[in-house]
């Protein structure tokens, strides 16, 4: 009996293994549409970060994966076309950055898996039916935004106790605008502070909102990390810096480049969930069937020349939270 046991899995396993095999595909491609170029040392790193983690499911790039990216540079009127480009390569699934990169490719295809990521509300902005039954073929990251915006406030206060007043200059396009108002101003109310928000939807606004706030400077401003606000990180800097403003905003890459602190997802969590979603897509699981993940891990950084700067004193008890010091 135990010989034939033997010789029927022998005859058994060929088969069942060439299914697992032809359900994963030999050759695969991935095209990502995101905001920062690939020459970019902070979009660099990310996109190491997620190539990595890929590499830990089986797919290398070079080898059984092809990565084709493409990047907005912060310019909104680009992502139609691009997304249009990435989908006439006809990719397995395509990785999009933010709301305007999902929504400029799901217009244009309903059928290639798309993985999101930088989404702060996908329900809300009505690009998927639930987290949990998401539908259609959207799948990807939330990013928890009102857990993110009432702590971010919470750092501003805690960093320049008495702060009465924060000013929000924020993405301005009518969904993303009603959804950001919607969970500022609850996080505001929570805190106690007053909330001014500025709605802005393209660089062209820039010069008019610091004339606004230069009449009335509030205690400390929030700038949103959208697309648009990336390549002019430095003009909000050098305001907040000669008004000696604290900062906060959602992307590492702007404290770099001057803004005071970012409270944002973990990156190192982040990427890797994001791989294990494509991972998931590319086997064939369908979008519909992959619940959205919202992030676990935040992480708070914090330029401590900007608060020199400003003449700000950071407390001990913020510099012992912090994750990422940029000197």
């Amino acid at each position: 009996m135990r010989q034939c046991l033997a010789i029927l899995a022998f005859l058994l396993f060929p088969a069942h293994l060439a299914g697992a095999i032809a359900a994963e595909p030999a050759q695969a491609h991935i095209a990502f549409l995101g905001t920062l170029p690939r020459s970019n040392p902070n979009e660099a790193r990310a996109l190491g970060w997620f190539t990595d983690r890929l590499r830990e499911h089986g797919w290398v790039e070079g080898q059984n994966l092809t990565l084709t990216y493409r990047a907005s540079e912060g310019v909104n009127e680009r992502y139609a076309e691009l997304a249009a480009e990435l989908i006439a390569k006809h990719p397995d699934v395509i990785v999009a950055e933010g709301p305007e990169a999902v929504q400029a490719i799901e217009q244009r295809t309903k059928t290639i898996p798309i993985v999101m990521w930088g989404v702060p509300d996908p329900v809300g902005l009505g690009l998927v039916a639930s987290l949990g039954r998401p539908g259609a073929n959207i799948t990807g990251l939330s990013m928890g935004t009102e857990d993110v915006l009432g702590k971010g406030m919470q750092f501003l206060t805690e960093v320049r106790p008495g702060v009465l007043r924060i000013v929000y200059l924020g993405y301005g396009e009518p969904r993303y605008w009603k959804l950001t108002e919607e969970n500022s101003t609850a996080a505001a109310q929570r805190l106690g502070v007053a909330l001014q928000m500025i709605p802005l939807t393209s660089p062209a606004d820039f010069d008019a909102a610091f004339a606004t706030l230069a009449k009335q400077p509030p205690d400390a401003l929030i700038v949103s990390s959208a697309p648009i606000f990336f390549a002019h990180t430095e003009k909000f800097a050098d305001f907040a810096s000669v008004h000696h403003l604290p900062t906060l905003t959602f992307a590492p890459v702007m404290v770099r480049r001057g803004l005071l602190m970012a409270y944002h997802a973990n990156s190192g969590n982040l990427f890797e969930r994001l791989a294990a979603i494509v991972d998931k897509s590319l086997r064939g699981t369908r979008p519909a069937d992959i619940p959205i993940e919202q992030p676990t891990k935040f992480d708070l950084v914090l330029n401590l020349k900007t608060a020199k700067a400003i003449g700000l004193t950071i407390p001990s008890a913020i510099l012992a939270r912090v994750d990422e010091v940029i000197d």
